[in-house]
């Protein structure tokens, strides 16, 4: 089986690795402890995440694209998985903040949005990208 077709292992590893310890963090500490342990060990990695894509998507200008609407779709994929990422890991600190009940699923749902904010937005780019060469 090639590399490319291959499931991700790894990532599936990592995937459960998290949502076992933020089960065993929140059961075993206070849900406020849980929820800052959470989102201190998942927002820095979330926006190391999202600027890494963010770069990588200067490659998308390889090629030299001639087209106006390609620069600013390249532009828009370099800074947009940054920013909303940023936003949603705002939104979901002051969503904990003022949570009344269990708020440590929240660190983890802000890591999903944040991954699906950064998929939609690069896919699109590429897309546009592809179209408008």
């Amino acid at each position: 089986m090639s590399s490319e077709h291959r499931p991700p292992y790894l990532l599936l590893a990592l995937v459960a690795l998290t949502i076992t310890a933020a089960v065993v963090i929140a059961f075993l500490f206070s849900d406020a402890v849980a929820t800052a342990v959470l989102f201190v060990l998942l927002t820095p990695a979330a926006l190391a995440a999202s600027v890494h894509i963010g770069m990588f998507m200067l490659m998308l200008g390889d090629g030299s694209p001639k087209s106006r609407v390609s620069h600013t779709a390249i532009m828009v994929a370099v800074i947009a998985p940054t920013v909303g990422t940023l936003v949603v890991q705002v939104v979901a600190v002051v969503l904990a903040i003022g949570w009344s009940g269990r708020a440590f699923p929240l660190p983890l749902l802000a890591a999903v949005a944040s991954a699906l904010w950064c998929w939609s937005i690069t896919a699109a780019a590429a897309a546009v990208v592809k179209a408008y060469r």
